[in-house]
């Protein structure tokens, strides 16, 4: 070794054993620890709610799914609860004893959201003063939605989320546990895409930072996430729109997002679809969870099958909620269909602690709850450890495929065991569902103790 050469080992060795000592007299900070979620467990509980309800019919479908043995997490009290939309107040002649009502609910342990959107109608007493002093969007203080006439709040406007902040204010102070902030940013579009995006993020941005910052909870706000836009959604004929173009519409940012539904369907297998469709894009674009109305939203025939074979679906969503215009009770229509509701609603209860572990690593991670498989199959993993098949159309025929690598326990027999890397076809019983656990995964242990 010459002389350079050992110069330079001496002098290594020589802060080596510096860093060494120094190291022993400060030694490094621990590793931070993991930052906290920033949503509650509760998200992965069912919640249940109506079209229109009152005071006396939220108490009974509380009571109903309790008394049949349905475990729930919470309640949506969806419009009309307001004196006018977007006011804020209860309407005392629909919700008596509002307050009450929330109390007893978080009496019983569960959560209360409440509806709500952006606009101030014309029959709101304080929309003329809104639109004197600029607080509604310059150029839409008037358009027309799907509950009446009005305009949108603007949300670049201090002096105005002031003045609705005051307005939030009275239904904050009852004690709610969040919002279903509904879809009436895309009449922003108005004004271009690039308003539409801005004011989209201050939308449903402000409900949510806006809540937890009065509360000091974790509030939340259910919304839609991305909804396929083309005539089927629309509710055209098909004439309209022969080689069913579309695209994908965003609402809820990612980071305030916990509880995405996938807004409104028909209540039927061309219903549910579009909604499949909707959640596996959602999953994709990583919102973490994801889940659509069981039975579908609108309006129409709700017949057995499409009941049962969204509820299986729904059980096997991250977000699991059943509510619309037709009557969603399982127990108000045939003894058969409430058994295998309250079968898969129970299952789902159990999993959820399970569920929450998969939801705090995959939020870590920047992603969904929900894996798509196999493009155009409408398969997916929930949590990584369990393949789900939703089944599709009428008499149950469904094909499977099985991701390789693992062996897959059918959930409804666990004697059957697929092999990885093959796949199968079955028509399946109206009790049954396509799904499948990872053979050797904790979901096994829950599912199969």
């Amino acid at each position: 070794m010459d002389c350079i050469s050992r110069r330079i080992g001496r002098n290594s060795l020589a802060r080596i054993a510096l860093l060494s000592v120094l190291a022993i007299l400060w030694p490094l900070p621990a590793p931070a620890a993991e930052a906290e979620p920033p949503f509650p467990d509760w998200v992965l509980g069912q919640f249940v709610w109506e079209d229109e309800s009152t005071t006396a019919s939220v108490r009974a479908l509380v009571k109903g799914y309790q008394e049949n043995g349905i475990p729930i997490a919470g309640v949506i009290i969806d419009s009309p609860w307001e004196t006018a939309y977007n006011t804020f107040e209860f309407d005392a002649e629909r919700y008596p004893g509002a307050r009450e009502l929330i109390d007893d609910l978080h009496a019983q342990g569960l959560k209360v959201i409440l509806w709500v959107t952006c606009m101030v109608n014309t029959e709101d007493p304080d929309y003329a003063y809104a639109r004197e002093q600029g607080y509604l969007v310059p150029g839409l203080e008037r358009q027309k939605w799907w509950k009446g006439e009005g305009g949108l709040l603007d949300y670049r406007n201090p002096e105005a989320v002031e003045w609705w902040h005051q307005r939030m204010d009275r239904a904050i102070a009852l004690g709610i546990d969040g919002w279903k902030v509904d879809g009436t940013d895309p009449i922003a579009l108005k004004k271009g895409w690039n308003f539409r995006e801005q004011y989209r993020q201050l939308y449903y941005s402000d409900f949510y930072h806006y809540t937890r910052e009065r509360t000091g909870q974790k509030t939340v706000i259910m919304a839609r996430a991305l909804e396929q836009v083309n005539e089927k959604t629309l509710g055209l004929p098909s004439w309209t729109n022969p080689f069913h173009l579309g695209f994908f519409l965003q609402f809820a940012p990612l980071d305030v997002s916990y509880m995405s539904w996938m807004g409104d369907q028909d209540p039927t297998f061309a219903g549910l679809r579009i909604a499949l469709t909707n959640l596996l894009a959602s999953a994709k674009a990583d919102y973490l969870v994801v889940g659509t109305d069981i039975g579908g939203y609108r309006n129409g025939p709700l017949n057995q099958e499409v009941f049962l074979r969204w509820a299986e679906l729904g059980a096997f969503s991250p977000l699991m909620e059943n509510g619309g215009i037709q009557d969603h009770r399982p127990w108000a229509m045939d003894p058969e269909t409430l058994e295998i509701y309250r079968s898969y609603s129970q299952l789902r209860a159990g999993l959820n602690p399970w569920l929450m572990d998969k939801a705090v690593a995959a939020w870590r991670e920047g992603r969904s709850l929900v894996t798509p498989l196999n493009e155009g199959r409408f398969e997916y993993l929930l949590g990584d450890d369990l393949l789900v098949a939703p089944i599709l159309r009428a008499g149950g025929k469904r094909k499977v495929v099985f991701p390789k690598g693992s062996d897959w326990i059918w959930l409804n027999d666990p004697g059957r065991v697929y092999k990885g890397g093959t796949c199968l076809k079955r028509i399946f019983a109206l009790s049954e569902f396509p799904v499948y656990v990872r053979k050797g995964s904790p979901a096994q242990a829950i599912l199969f103790p």
